[in-house]
């Protein structure tokens, strides 16, 4: 998306969840960009904005902290958090390096993503109390409170919510049955939205679904899925090759649910 673009998301945002907590994500490919994100964020009411580190060309841990004082000076009076994805950006963050950032003013927190939980608790243990921790590991949900995170922010959970709020249930329950058998759906829907761009495919839509959409793998355990009367619904397409060179699809149809029911281990997908 444009600038433009993205100021308007924060600013529909900020004014649509009225009451929730929203977290405008400010990262940009130029430090120009960036200033211009958190201008918008700022003028659309937000009190809280993310930032991911530089990316592309290789920068010194001089350079990252430069980077973050400039964009925390700049963003005086708004919340920062620390966004790092060395998988993504090729700038590693270290323990060392999240120290000195978490000193200065305004820097509240840090989402990690494409770590381990050990990192996490490494982190935790040289960090501040009162510094925010969270994991971008979608398949850590139940987990990552005990490695010392705060909380997963999770991508997979906009596409698949049912089963990652049946485990906020499960763990405030305390309910080491049913947190097991969530873990099984939620590392499931993990495995299908994967994240990588090979591994998705343009899917294909029944008559009255919008077509054209990417969509990635589909479980490996198709989930049950009840039609609803008239109800729009999308085919997921996997295609992959065998061994002896032979090429085989796997298709998922996905139709609106709405529940699920305690002990039912069919995946209940909002299209």
């Amino acid at each position: 998306m444009s600038i433009e673009e993205r100021n308007a998301v924060a600013r529909l945002s900020v004014e649509i969840l009225a009451g929730v907590r929203v977290i405008v994500h400010v990262g940009a490919a130029s430090r120009f960009e960036v200033s211009q994100l958190i201008r918008g964020a700022r003028d659309a009411g937000a009190t809280e904005i993310a930032v991911l580190t530089p990316y592309y060309l290789p920068a010194t841990p001089d350079e990252v902290y430069d980077f973050f004082r400039e964009v925390a000076s700049e963003a005086a009076g708004l919340d920062v958090y620390v966004y790092m994805f060395e998988a993504r950006t090729g700038i590693p963050v270290d323990a060392d390096l999240l120290v000195r950032l978490a000193e200065l003013p305004g820097v509240v927190g840090v989402k990690v993503s494409g770590e381990s939980l050990d990192l996490i608790s490494s982190f935790r243990e040289r960090l501040p109390e009162g510094f925010r921790i969270y994991t971008g590991a979608d398949g850590d949900f139940a987990r990552a409170g005990r490695a010392g995170a705060d909380g997963v922010i999770s991508g997979v959970a906009s596409a698949f919510a049912v089963p990652f709020v049946a485990m906020r249930d499960a763990l405030l329950a305390d309910d080491t049955g049913r947190i097991a058998t969530l873990q099984t759906d939620i590392d499931e829907v993990v495995e299908a939205v994967d994240g990588s761009p090979r591994a998705c495919a343009p899917s294909t839509a029944s008559p009255g679904a919008r077509s054209g959409a990417s969509a990635c793998p589909s479980p490996s355990r198709t989930p049950r899925c009840s039609r609803v009367s008239n109800a729009p619904s999308l085919v997921f397409t996997e295609t992959a090759a065998s061994d002896d060179g032979r090429r085989t699809t796997k298709e998922l149809q996905c139709c609106p649910h709405t529940s699920y029911p305690a002990g039912e281990r069919s995946l209940r997908v909002r299209c």
